[in-house]
């Protein structure tokens, strides 16, 4: 593709095109590309088109990614590249290049609210047994394994992403829910987990509802003067650190869903 991107031979098909990751070293790949040059890339949770793309990659805005693109060939358009960029695109340009820098910090990942809910699908699997994970935690945290349907999570483990969020000003903030994440029931899954496009993976923490709607999590918080963070619902094929813990006295406890925490997942 002239990308260097390195394509996963034994997994790609027509139309349906894999590869490793472009943005970082791994030995599964994350990197999908469907037909139109629709790109999503599982590892990060970002996605969309060739532009987004080459933006990503070269570091590059939007104008140049598309004037890169059309110089591949890749794409065609009635506009004659050899002339240089007048005066009044340039001037537009290094305002608009500007007005950018001049940002102290850029506008925050927003997840919006879903009416979706994957959990009134699911079942309890043998796997949750397994790991000690019971049906009561199950309802709590909206855990379950959906068996069927058209959802890409079919066949996995579903973990409700939620929040609390009051639906209009000086109303109490209640359980809201804004996404759904999926876990392979076992290794040889690939991805192992898989979140829908969209999902702003750095603006959430699991499990951070019942931090706002549970009464022991404010007693907890409020004697210990700390919150438990765990790396993931699931970091490893063993157990589901959360859930476990959540099943203990402990409430006030939190998730990461990487390896690591952003500022914005913690504006509370």
């Amino acid at each position: 593709m002239g990308l260097d991107l390195r394509k996963a031979e034994g997994k790609s098909k027509p139309n349906d095109w894999w590869a490793y990751s472009p943005f970082h070293e791994e030995k599964t790949p994350s990197f999908h590309m469907g037909p139109g040059g629709l790109w999503f890339d599982f590892s990060i949770g970002e996605g969309g088109g060739a532009i987004e793309l080459v933006q990503k990659l070269q570091s590059n805005n939007c104008f140049e990614a598309g004037r890169y693109i059309l110089e591949q060939g890749w794409a065609h358009a009635s506009v004659d590249l050899s002339q240089p960029v007048t005066h009044t695109r340039d001037s537009v340009r290094r305002s608009v290049t500007k007005s950018v820098t001049a940002c102290d910090k850029p506008n925050a990942p927003f997840n919006e609210v879903i009416r979706q809910d994957l959990i009134a699908m699911c079942d309890h699997h043998d796997v949750l047994n397994q790991r000690g994970i019971s049906t009561e935690t199950c309802d709590a945290l909206g855990i379950g394994f959906l068996p069927q349907g058209r959802s890409p999570l079919k066949g996995r483990i579903v973990f409700q992403v939620a929040d609390a969020r009051a639906k209009k000003e000086g109303q109490p903030a209640e359980r809201v829910i804004l996404s759904h994440l999926g876990r392979a029931i076992s290794e040889d899954i690939d991805p192992k987990y898989l979140f829908y496009p969209g999902f702003h993976k750095s603006a959430e923490l699991y499990g951070q509802e019942i931090l706002w709607l549970n009464e022991d999590a404010h007693e907890q918080i409020a004697k210990t003067g700390s919150i438990v963070l765990t790396e993931g619902p699931s970091p490893n094929g063993e157990r589901i650190a959360l859930p476990c813990l959540r099943r203990s006295i402990w409430q006030s406890i939190v998730s990461s869903f990487r390896t690591s925490s952003y500022r914005d997942q913690w504006g509370y």
